[in-house]
């Protein structure tokens, strides 16, 4: 229903402008006023889509209402009443950016002709607002995107400068990485960001990423239990759409400038689920073992892990698990010296073992450093220097490990259509899934799912300034299914729509 404002100092004059709007299928709310003073009055208590104003009346005439709404900014389109007699007034509105003119004695057709001229006019600027909206949402997860995986300040500025939004980027308090199955929110996504804030009764802003790849914003600190919301959020989704999924959970953001680190820390928790397959939802400090549990079984079982995590050289799970057990050790006093030593030193022997090096000069000089040390901290300063040299050596001593990697960026830029798991692009080079996540991560610096998001969006860019093949088209040449879900993540990886980038070529930011 659109909101009109009326104005003529003659009730007789109104009443029939009300009938002939009132005769239009159109639906009106119409208001009126007697002169300028009054109309001005009413826009400052209410506005209205459009004005209706005879030029001549008491107080404040038509041409002087129409100066002073425009000094307010507004440019709602205005219609004025005018005789053949009073072309100076009209002149004054042209200058207004009034084009609409209803000639008196008015012709209902001719009437009906303006009001829908008008409610044209309305519409198409609605339009223009809501794509200027849009554009300027893509921009901002754009810039978001792009600080949270470069960490650049750049678009920490571009977008604390963006008005409507800065607040918000400054108010995030805490991040979920969602992963899911089966393009489930390349299918989804819309319903995910409508119905999600209502089932959390929270705000909450959405970050797509890929196919499978969701990234929750949280604003509110009514309650700060994440990891309680998160296991809400998994089961909600098994409830409504029958779907597992996996969630991690940030720490407590205290700062916009953590973003990026805390983010990337996001990414390694999911990265490493395969060592954990019962779990579903990773929380910042890594902790998956049970509070029951007694410090003494845990760091037998500790101790057990440790060992198979470097007989199977999984470095990631090897730090992970190495960092509980030293909580745990810190927690518990009731053991002495002498036993969390024999402990540190067992692994020690366990690292050494598998470079091949067990009792060599280097190995006998760090076990005597354990003994030697008298607290907790300087122990672990030689265990982590370590596990550093298993780190590297895992990394050096097999020169096939940057040729898998080699061959899986090959794999993935040519076959950008396909689904490309992880678990299926590890056994094209007989690897596990968690080694070739650690292995990719340390020679591309990126995770393999951020690796397939930018190769798609790559290759999207080369077809669409190359080929003259239509966007549907470029959708499923990269992988996807939903031409919808691909030009709004083509919009938040480049900062505008493909067709803009078909015409100019280039993103809308060169900072990248």
């Amino acid at each position: 229903m659109r909101k009109v404002l009326l104005v003529d100092d003659e009730k007789i004059e109104r009443n029939g402008i009300r009938m002939l709007l009132q005769r239009m299928p159109e639906e009106f709310e119409i208001r009126e006023a007697s002169n300028g003073v009054e109309a001005l009055r009413m826009l400052r208590e209410e506005t209205a889509d459009m004005v209706l104003t005879d030029i001549k009346m008491p107080q404040m005439d038509g041409i002087e209402l129409i100066e002073k709404i425009r000094e307010y900014g507004s440019q709602m389109p205005i219609a004025i009443f005018s005789g053949y007699g009073e072309f100076d007034y009209a002149q004054k509105a042209i200058r207004n950016g009034v084009s609409n003119y209803i000639l008196k004695p008015v012709k209902p057709q001719e009437f009906e002709e303006t009001i829908r001229k008008i409610l044209r006019t309305i519409e198409q600027r609605e339009q223009e607002r809501e794509k200027q909206r849009e554009s300027r949402q893509y921009l901002y997860r754009h810039y978001l995107k792009m600080y949270l995986e470069t960490g650049k300040s750049t678009y920490a500025e571009l977008l604390k400068s963006n008005p409507e939004k800065s607040e918000q980027f400054n108010r995030i308090q805490c991040m979920m990485l969602m992963e899911t199955e089966d393009n489930f929110v390349e299918s989804h996504e819309a319903e995910l960001e409508e119905k999600l804030p209502q089932f959390l009764d929270r705000e909450l802003g959405f970050l797509s990423l890929d196919m499978n790849q969701l990234l929750i914003l949280f604003y509110q600190s009514a309650s700060n239990n994440y990891m309680r919301i998160g296991e809400a959020v998994r089961e909600w989704l098994k409830q409504e759409y029958g779907m597992e999924s996996y969630i991690a959970v940030s720490r407590p953001v205290k700062h916009s400038d953590h973003l990026p680190k805390l983010y990337a820390e996001l990414e390694t928790q999911l990265e490493n689920k395969f060592y954990q397959l019962d779990e579903h939802i990773f929380g910042y400090d890594g902790g998956t073992f049970s509070e029951d549990e007694t410090p003494i079984q845990q760091k037998t079982d500790f101790q057990a892990i440790l060992q198979e995590n470097i007989r199977k050289k999984e470095i990631p799970q090897l730090w992970d698990n190495y960092y509980k057990l030293r909580q745990q050790i810190r927690t518990a006093s009731m053991d002495s010296q002498m036993y969390i030593k024999f402990i540190f030193t067992e692994l020690i022997r366990d690292i050494y073992e598998q470079m091949q090096a067990v009792g060599s000069e280097e190995m006998k000089a760090d076990v005597e450093k354990v003994y030697q040390s008298g607290n907790l901290g300087s122990i672990c300063e030689v265990i982590e220097g370590c596990i550093h040299k298993f780190e590297k050596n895992c990394l050096t001593e097999n020169g096939s490990a940057r040729s898998d990697v080699e061959r899986i960026r090959r794999y993935i830029q040519y076959h950008v259509d396909e689904d490309l798991r992880i678990d299926q692009l590890a056994a094209r080079v007989y690897l596990s899934q968690t080694y070739l996540s650690y292995i990719f991560k340390k020679e591309t610096g990126m995770t393999i799912s951020r690796y397939i998001r930018q190769c798609r969006m790559e290759k999207a860019k080369e077809f669409l300034t190359s080929t003259d093949m239509k966007i549907v088209q470029v959708c499923e040449k990269v992988g996807f299914s939903n031409v919808s879900y691909f030009c709004q993540s083509f919009r938040e990886y480049t900062g505008v729509s493909p067709e803009k980038f078909r015409k100019s070529g280039e993103n809308d930011e060169n900072l990248d």
